[in-house]
């Protein structure tokens, strides 16, 4: 299992961010402008992985991205962490097999 850190996450993140922003040949400056981010902002984020959930939206909304966080934090179909372990068991069971 490779587990990261947020300090790890966030970075990457930051990454994706400045790789898209790449790829659609903006400028820091350009993004800053499309997404009402300041620029330092905009620096800040992409050297150092750290900004606030409000900028990363709007940057996101920005580069036409924002789809991920739509479905982020989804509402799972069970009610309970005992729901999904119930459904788990009922599915992995074999089916009995009955003698006559």
């Amino acid at each position: 299992m490779n587990l990261k850190t947020p300090h790890e996450i966030s970075l990457e993140l930051a990454g994706r961010v400045r790789t898209l922003r790449v790829a659609k040949k903006l400028t820091q400056e350009a993004l800053a402008v499309r997404s009402g981010v300041s620029l330092s902002s905009i620096r800040k984020f992409e050297q150092t992985g750290q900004t606030t959930l409000i900028r990363l939206i709007q940057v996101a909304q920005a580069l036409g991205a924002k789809n991920g966080f739509e479905e982020l934090f989804h509402q799972s179909p069970y009610s309970s962490l005992e729901a999904i372990e119930t459904e788990a068991k009922r599915t992995t069971q074999k089916p009995r097999v009955y003698k006559s």
